[in-house]
């Protein structure tokens, strides 16, 4: 038996190899005959075929270790041409009702550098959180550095980047596909600015 780091709840692992193809169910209960709640992913990226999926999934509850704590800020990514979230961004809230993800940031096309001296684009939650590091990076060199806030910590830039993030009038916040609202760095600075 094995315990998830964060809550230290049961985690169980399930590792398969040279699986016969079909559907598969699995059956869990509880043995103490207590109410049960659990929540099943599948590997991301290339360690499973595209043909190997949840029938009955719920898009909701995607977002996992370490995006899950409670102290860490939690980006997702939105196409900011459109004002609209990428299909393929994690949706929360945490499995322990976290609110996650904390806040959404430009995530598609987002100019960078590439391998061999060339630049390009990158599209996706990864981009977004580039995004928002360099958000973090200017609220830590205005507070300490310059002095305006020298005992900045993670949880006030977390609040602040939060407190400050720009809300679509038609949507309630926080939510689990938005979180707090989309970053916005010149609201952000308005209002240190006015502290």
């Amino acid at each position: 038996m094995s315990f998830e780091e964060e809550s230290g709840d049961q985690l169980i692992l399930l590792r398969f190899q040279n699986a016969m193809p079909g559907i598969w169910s699995f059956n869990v209960q509880s043995m103490e005959k207590e109410p049960l709640a659990f929540h099943s992913w599948l590997p991301a990226g290339d360690l499973i075929s595209d043909d190997t999926f949840f029938l009955n999934s719920n898009p909701g509850t995607t977002i996992n270790s370490p995006g899950n704590g409670s102290h860490q800020l939690t980006v997702t990514a939105y196409n900011q041409f459109s004002d609209s979230i990428l299909t393929e961004a994690s949706r929360g809230f945490s499995r322990n009702n976290f609110v996650k993800p904390d806040i959404s940031a430009p995530g598609h096309q987002i100019p960078c550098a590439l391998p061999g001296n060339r630049f390009g684009t990158l599209t996706g939650t990864g981009a977004a959180t580039a995004h928002a590091t360099g958000a973090i990076a200017m609220i830590l060199e205005w507070g300490i550095p310059r002095g305006n806030y020298t005992t900045l910590s993670g949880n006030v830039i977390n609040s602040l980047i939060t407190r400050g993030a720009r809300r679509q009038s038609s949507i309630i916040y926080p939510n689990n596909i938005w979180g707090y609202g989309m970053l916005d760095v010149n609201e952000l600075f308005q209002r240190l600015t006015n502290i």
